[in-house]
Formats: C-alpha cells, structure tokens, sequence
C-alpha cells in the first residue's frame, strides 16, 4: 500500500500535532519538521513561506562609521527626520546630509526617543539634548543616561555612569522637568533592587509595566502615578543582555539575554527561552560584547534580531511571532548595526561600523545587485517508523503561481548520503497552484531528506510537500 506522507507544515495547520519548526531541532522532536530555512519570509497567507524581502541602499553614505541611527517624526505637523550619528556629528537628510548638531563623542551608541514633538539624544557621555527639527537644547535636568523608555506618557531614563542601579523618570509629558522636588513635580528616581549589585542593561515598555532589565535579573514597574507606582520582581534567573535588542510585539517582550539566548515575556508569566530550536546557530556567542545585540520589528509580527559571535562575526535570526516559527536571514551579510522603522511600512539599518544606509525593499529579491538565495531543507524524515526499511516513490511540491522562477529540489537518503544532482522545478507566471512531481525511485531506505534551492532574483511561495513510500515488512 502507498502512504502518502506530509512534511508538517510549512504552515497553517496542514498538520497541527506537529507545529512547524524552521531550525534545529532532532528528528526524535517532531519527524519531518524543516531543518533549516534560510531567507525566508512567512508571508501573509497561512501555510505560505518565500523568499525575504531585498535590500537597497538608501542616500548615499555618510561620512564617517554610524554610531546611531534613528526616525524621528514630529506628530504635530508629520514632518520626518531619518538621523544619522557620525563622526561627532547628528546629520539628517534633505537631499544631503545636513549637520544639526557637532561635536558629540564618537564610538559611542546613541539612544533616541520621540518625546512630546522632540527627539530625546542621550549616550551616557555627551549632555543630552533636545532637538524639534530645527533648534536644540541642554535641559539642566536630563540625565546622563544610556537607556531610555516611555511609560505613562513619562519618558524613563537608566544606565546613568555615576548611578548603574537607578532608573529616572520625567514629570508627565515634560521631557525638561526631572527634579522630584521641584514644585508640582511628578517625576521620580528610585534604585532597582540595590543589593545586588546588578546594573541596568534595558527598559521596555509595555502596556501595563515597565520592564526593566538587569545583568542578570528582571524587574517590572508597575502602577499608574507617582502615589502608587512600585518596583516588583518578574525573574530571578533572567537578565537582559542589550537594552537595543528589546522590543514589544503582539502584547510581549522579546530581547537577548546575557548569554545570548532568546526570550519572549508575557505580562504575567515568567520569561520563556524561544532561542532553542535555533541553538546551534548562537554557538559562540560573544558574551562580553552582548550589548552589540540589535533587533527591530518587521510587519508588527517579525522580531528580527542581530546577535553578535566571537570573531567580530554576527548572526541574523528572524522570529515568527504569529506562528511562532523561525529562520536565519543574510541582510546582506548577516550583520545588523541600528534600525528604525517609519510606520512599520519602512526598515533601514547599517551594517557594524559602516557608512551605508541600508533599507529593506518588499518590491525586491536582491541585496543590491545580487540575488537572494533561499533554501528550504527538512530533517531526516523517517515517516514514523525508523529503522524500517522503504521504498520511496515520488515527492510532490506545491507552489503558489507567481513569476517565472526556477527551483532546484535535491535529496538524499541514509543508503546514499551525499546530495542527488540538482533538478529545476520551472515555475511559471500564473495566478493558481502548482504541484511537481519529483521521482526519487529509492529502494531499502529508512530516511530520507531534501532541498530546495532558489539563487535567481525571483520571488517564490512555498505551500507544502508529500511523500509517497512502500513500507516493507519486517520479517
């Protein structure tokens, strides 16, 4: 008898006892999970994955290396600012870099808020300063800090030098008044669970509390005003590795811990690891330098995170929060340094110590000039019965109709290791399905697995696989 067999999922529920994993896990965990997507995008259509976005340069370069980049718009009249630190330097664009303001520290990362129609520039070193788009100043009160957050319209400061363990806030939509004693004050200070020696690593806020990361610890901010605001543990076992690797997706936190792994916090729940079906990518990762972690949101339901390795070397990972699935994506090298995003329509970065502006391009399958490659490729898939032998008889792949592309699909099984010769799957322009059928003609085999490889600049969408086998009998 043939079984016809379904690599579980490529996405929405085909099967729901085996949710869709992109990397890493073992055959043992779920037979048949995809092993490895790379450059892969989730797409809007359940059950659907394809290429990634492209990339292109934006402007031309700036000066000098980027230390901070950052989109301010002002809401009061929608005018926008992309803001590019360099070189001492915070320059804007309007048909060439234009320089706001000079003679800042150099080497340094900056953190940037939009604060009551003003953007917030703070880095520990400088005097921080306000600027609307025109003009600046130096409010006395500011605090020298790294980090910066906005809660109950209060916009929240940590990471002060002379102060590691004290977290500020301003008076209620007033970005210049810090001072708790100051007549009709509203702002506070308070020190985070002082005793322990951990510093401020992040704030983050979120729709109920502020979190508030330590080296190795998390804490939460809750209440509404100054009356009855408290600080309360969320996690003992837990810290926050950059403070720029933390943000808010679909009512959680998501951020990079110390070590290098990956969590999603949910308003009262504990911290949970999502990083382990992608362990084997974040080997080595430099833990002195975590603070080099750089993550932004994608589509509101992408966290896309740059984690830095030993060897000046970076991985880029890409979470799926809706379906909860991941891949590994080359943007173009692998390396994220800053990024912004203009009403989630918008991405745009630069690569670690580069002069280059980077957007991501949806019309687009290429980085620049060159094509994205993609790859899918499943784990050894052992249908339920490993150990077993089989005759292996057909794969059959559907694709959603799109543009003219071609796919390369190879296999190979546990008799012959190495990968078959590449077979193209032509695709055509169409509005429909289509499903290849692909002979592999396999006999006395227990496992098999496969790939399948797109090195042209076209885009594709992947709907799902089958697999017909013959088991054979044990005698």
């Amino acid at each position: 008898m043939t079984i016809i067999y379904r690599i579980p999922s490529f996405g929405a529920g085909m099967a729901p006892a085996y949710p869709m994993t992109a990397l890493g896990q073992t055959p043992e965990e779920g037979a048949g999970v995809t092993y490895s997507l790379k450059n892969i995008d989730f797409g809007k259509i359940p059950g659907q994955i394809g290429k990634r976005p492209g990339t292109t340069k934006l402007y031309v370069p700036t000066g000098e290396s980027i230390d901070g980049l950052f989109e301010f718009k002002r809401t009061d009249t929608g005018e926008k600012y992309l803001l590019a630190f360099n070189d001492g330097n915070m320059q804007y664009w309007d048909d060439g870099w234009t320089t706001a303001k000079s003679g800042l520290e150099t080497g340094v990362k900056f953190e940037c808020r939009t604060f009551a129609n003003r953007v917030a520039v703070t880095n520990g070193i400088d005097d921080p300063f306000l600027w609307d788009g025109s003009s600046d100043d130096e409010p006395d009160q500011f605090p020298k800090a790294k980090f910066l957050a906005e809660f109950r319209l209060r916009l929240m400061a940590a990471g002060m030098p002379d102060e590691p363990l004290m977290l500020q806030s301003s008076h209620p939509g007033d970005p210049e008044l810090w001072d708790p004693d100051e007549d009709g004050s509203a702002a506070f200070m308070a020190f985070v669970s002082p005793d322990d020696g951990q510093r401020i690593t992040g704030l983050l806020g979120l729709d109920d509390f502020l979190l508030i990361g330590k080296e190795e610890s998390l804490y939460g901010l809750f209440g509404t005003t100054r009356q009855d605001f408290s600080i309360f543990p969320v996690d003992f076992t837990t810290g926050v590795g950059s403070h720029w690797s933390m943000k808010a997706i679909m009512g959680a936190a998501f951020f990079v811990g110390g070590e290098g792994d990956i969590y999603r916090l949910l308003p009262g729940e504990p911290p949970t690891e999502i990083s382990a079906p992608v362990r084997s990518l974040l080997e080595g990762a430099d833990r002195e330098n975590m603070d080099r972690a750089r993550a932004f949101v994608y589509q509101n339901r992408y966290y896309v995170v740059g984690v830095p390795l030993l060897d000046n070397n970076r991985v880029t990972l890409v979470f799926d929060v809706r379906e909860g699935r991941w891949a590994e994506w080359t943007i173009p090298t692998g390396e994220i340094a800053q990024a912004t995003i203009d009403d989630n329509t918008r991405v745009v970065f630069t690569k670690p110590e580069g002069s280059q502006i980077w957007r991501l391009d949806k019309e687009s399958s290429k980085d620049d000039d060159e094509p994205v490659e993609s790859v899918v490729q499943t784990h050894t898939i052992s249908f339920g019965a490993e150990g077993i032998e089989k005759d292996i008889s057909n794969v059959f792949i559907t694709f959603r109709e799109h543009e003219d592309a071609i796919i390369y699909f190879s296999y190979r099984t546990d008799r012959k290791p190495e990968w078959s010769h590449e077979i193209p799957l032509n695709l055509q322009e169409g509005s429909g399905y289509v499903t290849f059928k692909v002979p592999i003609g396999e006999t006395n085999c227990r496992e098999l697995e496969f790939k399948l490889e797109s090195v042209d600049a076209t885009e594709f969408f992947l709907l799902n696989s089958r697999i017909t086998y013959m088991m054979k009998e044990v005698e």
